[in-house]
């Protein structure tokens, strides 16, 4: 279906950057349950620390603002090609180089080299670094193929180009994904070691690197390779690492123009509110379940293998809505128009959670585990497949501009910055209040956080462009 949407040379380009994204996913799914488990380990990581998470994801905005600062100057240098090369090949390094440590780590640890003060310090400061830098890259190189996704869908100029393949592409990644998570327990019970499967992302990694290299080399000797273009009302997006006054770019202009182009076009403004109250309701909804997990599962390798299963099912079923349940809808409804239908439903199972936790008692303690995971999971879900298709569909819609650097400024503003104040709240939480009471009141400000979402969505709705446009 994909080729039949752009035959050709044009159909391949799709077909590499859509497998970029797909292993790019896989290679999550495989370090993620790792370095969860390694960065809650009693060995290696963090423990019982219940402001450890937070904390880590606190700093998970001002790493992805050095970050985003690095991409903007290599992509107003070099170009999209050359940035989305670099962000994969640090992401390599970086599990290479943590999966080689952890394993003497672990080497060390078997010999009972597992008191020293310092060694534990060195252990917890890898899986922290891992922690937050993959935390950062995945949004980073995520938001880049989709960049290069949609600028295909603009310039073929037929109106019902994205419908027909943003939700496929998006379900090839969701079972990648699902196979990738699936097989973390089976790896870890085949005695393959939690660094090990560090080195098994980044074998993948490099080979949706080569995909994606194989997407541009296609594009580029064809002549539709994404370049930036003039947008109207006279405002030129200019091809040069200079922005309009001839001066380089630096953090401070870096701000000013994302409040520029929120201004040209209103409607990114509005989503980056309702995709900073969904990532808040998100963080929350997250650390509730971590702490579920971490309390009720103690060996490492069987909550990295309970971990990896529980994103198997999230994945799977998102694939099953992005490739049959979201391209029935597409062609009856206006997509877009359906953003309002998230929130109702997490608010509903964020009230059932809250008055769970509120009931919990000590035997019960897997049953409200199952309830949190519960809604952990269908907010997993509508990120990946609803909300996931309704935010690539309005941006596939827009200029360059929008698409490369107005994605990336609301993967930070939005996303990256709402998490990490989210989460230094949290941070603050678990030192001054009991576990149970902690739990109690995250779980009841889940479900009033489903409220200015709602509102915020319905705000959204009526500004997206029509469905011809969309379309």
């Amino acid at each position: 279906s994909l080729n039949q949407s752009f035959p050709g040379p044009r159909g391949n380009a799709l077909v590499g950057m859509a497998a970029a994204s797909a292993l790019h996913f896989a290679a999550f799914e495989c370090a993620r349950p790792a370095i969860l488990a390694m960065f809650s380990s009693q060995r290696m990581g963090f423990g019982e620390d219940d402001a450890a998470m937070p904390f880590a994801t606190g700093c998970i905005s001002p790493f992805s603002i050095v970050l985003l600062w690095f991409y903007s100057r290599i992509l107003q240098e070099h170009g999209p090609r050359v940035a989305l090369l670099r962000s994969a090949l640090l992401s390599m390094g970086i599990l290479t180089i943590g999966g080689f440590y952890l394993t003497y780590a672990e080497s060390k640890i078997r010999q009972g080299n597992l008191f020293s003060p310092y060694f534990l310090f060195s252990t917890r400061l890898c899986t922290f670094f891992l922690f937050i830098s993959q935390n950062s890259l995945v949004h980073l190189i995520f938001t880049q193929h989709w960049a290069f996704l949609g600028s295909l869908g603009q310039q073929k100029g037929s109106k019902d180009t994205a419908s027909a393949w943003i939700a496929p592409v998006a379900g090839i990644g969701s079972v990648f994904s699902t196979l990738a998570a699936s097989s973390v327990k089976k790896l870890t019970d085949a005695s393959l070691s939690l660094p090990d499967l560090l080195f098994l992302a980044a074998f993948i990694l490099a080979g949706s690197a080569g995909a994606a290299e194989f997407a541009y080399t296609t594009a580029e000797k064809n002549g539709f390779a994404p370049k930036e273009e003039k947008v109207k009302n006279n405002k030129l997006v200019s091809s040069s690492p200079q922005n309009s006054k001839g001066e380089k770019m630096n953090s401070a202009s870096l701000w000013n123009k994302s409040r520029a182009l929120f201004r040209r076009v209103p409607v990114l403004g509005v989503l980056c509110v309702d995709v900073m109250l969904c990532q808040c309701l998100s963080a929350v909804v997250t650390f509730l379940f971590f702490r579920q997990v971490r309390q009720n599962i103690i060996n490492d390798q069987e909550r990295a293998g309970w971990t990896g299963n529980c994103y198997a099912w999230i994945n799977g079923l998102s694939g099953v809505f992005q490739f049959f349940v979201i391209p029935m809808i597409v062609t009856r409804w206006n997509m877009l128009g359906l953003w309002a239908i998230m929130p109702a439903i997490m608010g509903f199972l964020t009230f059932c959670m809250a008055w769970t936790t509120q009931q919990q008692q000590e035997d019960t303690r897997f049953q409200t585990l199952s309830i949190v995971a519960g809604a952990f999971s269908t907010m997993k879900i509508l990120e990946y497949s609803f909300h996931g298709v309704c935010n690539e569909l309005l941006f596939a819609s827009l200029d360059y501009e929008s698409r490369h650097v107005g994605k990336q400024e609301i993967a930070l503003l939005a996303n990256r910055f709402s998490k990490s104040l989210t989460a230094v709240t949290l941070s603050l939480l678990t030192k001054y209040m009991t576990s149970r009471r902690l739990d109690c009141i995250l779980s009841w400000t889940a479900c009033l956080f489903t409220i200015p979402w709602f509102f915020s969505s319905l705000q959204l709705s009526k500004l997206v462009p029509p469905k011809d446009k969309t379309h």
